[in-house]
């Protein structure tokens, strides 16, 4: 009776009772996948299973995810979620994506659905050493079907390193809204994010959204931190709190107009620290950094192993308003027992 009531609470208010699915290597997708001990076995198994608003927790604790050059589609209407439930795909002990053979790019997430959160996943291209070329493993957003209408992705906590990337489709007839890239880490990319942003409309609300993310190159072979070929809207609506270190190039965004905005909000575009790259955008143009900085070395842990985690001396702590250390902060473990 009381579940029932329950029912009947969440749907008075416009919500869905949500599903937790599991999904772990050495699972079976003969199981319920409603727990971790009857994990799916399968990224694709658990994407078939879900619906919109749905959490599918992604235990690491039976190794990584090899896809081998498949892809797995999120990509359905039944995965639409809402602003306030979004469909969540979050990861546990350490769970990672990676390829099995480097040197072949690959597709490992097809996103077309409305409101998605991926949380605390690692994307590993496993490139395996000083081997550069196309990214072997990225998440790809997929255009959406109706121009205009408003969708959110948002990547928080995931880390993608050797070679992982975000990357969009490249079909110039659909369009792309709100992206958001949260606490992340980039590390050992060629590219880190690459949209082709003749998509992105600001007057349809597309928006771009980069805070407290760390960004490392590897000796200079890296392109872009961000990437765009629309000299008109490069979609990046906010880059701030960031550090950059060890890249070719920062942006290919004609960069200009958005950083000297002079009606942009006082925390957008600021308080990040670029050091050691070779050009900061493609015109070239002076811009003024402050309050950034583009002298002071981030400091990394240990950049060498993909651990830009910060030392304690470095200048990133206290950098911003408030005190506050900048770049990405992994949490902890996710709580996946709720």
């Amino acid at each position: 009776m009381k579940n029932i009531l329950l029912v009947i609470i969440l749907l008075a208010f416009g919500l869905q009772a949500q599903t937790r699915w599991w999904v772990k290597v050495g699972g079976n997708n003969s199981n319920t996948g409603k727990t971790s001990t009857q994990a799916l076995a399968t990224l694709a198994a658990a994407a078939d299973s879900m619906s919109g608003g749905d959490w599918l927790i992604v235990d690491g604790s039976g190794g990584a995810f090899d896809l081998s050059g498949g892809t797995v589609g999120f990509n359905t209407s039944s995965l639409d979620g809402t602003l306030t439930q979004p469909t969540r795909i979050i990861g546990v002990n350490g769970a990672s994506i990676t390829a099995g053979t480097p040197g072949t790019t690959y597709v490992v997430l097809n996103v077309n659905a409305d409101h998605i959160l991926f949380d605390n996943i690692i994307f590993d291209g496993a490139r395996g050493g000083a081997t550069y070329g196309s990214q072997y493993i990225y998440v790809q957003i997929e255009d959406q079907d109706v121009i205009g209408e408003t969708r959110r992705m948002t990547f928080r906590n995931c880390t993608f390193k050797d070679n992982a990337a975000i990357v969009q489709n490249e079909d110039d007839t659909r369009y792309i809204q709100n992206i958001h890239i949260e606490y992340c880490t980039f590390v050992n990319n060629r590219i880190a994010i690459t949209l082709e942003t003749a998509n992105y409309r600001e007057s349809l609300g597309s928006y771009v959204r980069i805070i407290n993310s760390s960004f490392y190159g590897d000796a200079h072979s890296s392109s872009y931190v961000y990437k765009s070929e629309s000299s008109s809207n490069s979609g990046l609506g906010e880059f701030s709190r960031n550090i950059v270190q060890n890249f070719n190039k920062v942006f290919r965004t004609h960069v200009s107009t958005w950083m000297n905005d002079a009606t942009a909000d006082s925390t957008i575009h600021k308080y990040n620290i670029y050091h050691d790259y070779t050009t900061f955008d493609d015109e070239s143009t002076n811009i003024s950094l402050a309050p950034s900085e583009s002298t002071v070395d981030p400091l990394f842990l240990s950049p060498s192993t993909d651990d830009l985690r910060l030392q304690a001396t470095s200048p990133a702590r206290g950098f911003a308003p408030q005190n506050t250390t900048i770049g990405s902060k992994k949490r902890s473990a996710i709580n996946a027992s709720y």
